[in-house]
């Protein structure tokens, strides 16, 4: 190889800072050399990483963002590795960052990271919450070397391990007059307002299920927050879909709400652990997947007694 870690870190520090003099003091060293280390890399890449704004500083070419979570990987393995030479048959050490799809994160996070902190009591868990596109994006970036995801609208440079699945299902005010149903269907619903989990790649999934019905839904409201729609729903303003199911019916507000299957056949979510196809993870990350694949299935069998 024509280039060294420290050619990547000082590209990941030009990146962050958006500035070669700030990446520069962050760094302590000298400008020209931030500046050499990004013309070495487009030199040897035979690609232009930045694009130069005098007044505004630096901006990524999109082969710098590519570029730029792999470099974020690299480093991290390159930490791993002293780490794992250092502690050879010591426990796992360090911060371990995982992005976590938003409505999953309050029912697996919690119990995930109190578990495996039990066994491995030196590793620290970030949790990073956020949307499909947004935990995408932060895998791609290298802001963290996994997340737990939905199985939608993958990227060709993700890798997806299906661990569990989620069909919809259906939530109601208590005093809707199908909340006492054993099931509802979506013809039953369609005429009463919707309140839609309106996250990307989620809403068209919840869109098509009435699409693929020959329905259109009334929808009334749309909100990203998962507790948001619950507490629209128990409040009477109208009936939600969702996936995943938390053990209890009641909003934060104290306020229940009804929760039946839907009605027919329907494609269930796959909870899947994604991260960067082609890219191997760290100790910490790889012994975190290990033990989410076997936990996960406990943890939902315990959800739905």
């Amino acid at each position: 190889m024509n280039y060294t870690l420290k050619h990547l870190k000082y590209f990941v520090a030009a990146c962050e800072e958006e500035s070669v003099k700030r990446a520069a003091e962050k760094l302590n060293i000298s400008q020209p050399s931030v500046s050499a280390a990004i013309a070495h890399l487009e030199g040897v890449f035979n690609v232009q990483l930045f694009i130069r704004h005098h007044a505004r500083g630096l901006a990524l070419t999109p082969a710098g963002r590519r570029l730029l979570g792999r470099a974020n990987l690299l480093i991290k393995q390159a930490e791993d590795l002293h780490q794992y030479a250092t502690d050879l048959g010591d426990s796992l050490t360090g911060q371990l960052d995982v992005g976590c799809f938003v409505t999953l994160a309050p029912i697996f996070m919690p119990p995930l990271i109190r578990a495996f902190q039990e066994g491995y009591p030196n590793v620290r868990i970030r949790c990073v919450e956020g949307d499909q596109e947004f935990l995408y994006q932060g895998l791609l970036r290298g802001d963290y070397e996994l997340s737990l995801v939905y199985d939608l609208g993958p990227s060709q440079d993700i890798e997806l391990r299906s661990v569990s699945e989620f069909p919809p299902y259906v939530i109601l005010p208590p005093q809707h007059k199908l909340a006492r149903r054993k099931q509802v269907s979506l013809s039953e619903l369609v005429d009463d307002p919707m309140i839609l989990l309106d996250l990307p790649h989620s809403r068209q999934y919840f869109e098509t299920l009435f699409f693929e019905a020959g329905l259109a839904p009334n929808i009334a409201h749309r909100t990203p927050s998962p507790n948001m729609v619950r507490g629209l729903v128990a409040n009477g303003l109208g009936y939600s879909l969702l996936n995943a199911r938390i053990g209890l019916d009641q909003t934060l507000d104290g306020q229940r709400f009804a929760s039946l299957p839907l009605k027919g056949k329907y494609e269930p979510l796959k909870l899947s652990i994604a991260h960067v196809s082609g890219v191997d993870l760290t100790r910490a990350a790889s012994t975190f997947a290990e033990f989410s694949a076997e936990q996960i299935p406990k943890i939902v069998e315990s959800e739905h007694r």
